[in-house]
């Protein structure tokens, strides 16, 4: 196997564990949600917690992107 082709399968890898994680995060979330609820104490805290991880998600993606055009 070349040198292209290893990267190009490390790259696939990569791509395929994020996508694993954040299927997985989700389904832990949508899990544990009624335990999250009632220690917050209700449904009206409930879209905050979605809320709290896209925030999280949209502040993380062009930091990690631009470290990913400096680095990689």
């Amino acid at each position: 196997m070349d040198r292209k082709q290893t990267k190009l399968n490390w790259v696939v890898a990569g791509l395929l564990l994020g996508l694993f994680v954040g299927a997985l995060d989700q389904t832990i979330v949508s899990t544990a949600m009624p335990t999250i609820m009632t220690e917050l104490g209700g449904y009206e805290y409930y879209v905050w917690v979605f809320s709290a991880y896209m925030i999280a998600t949209v502040i993380a993606t062009p930091i990690f992107g631009k470290l990913s055009d400096i680095y990689g």
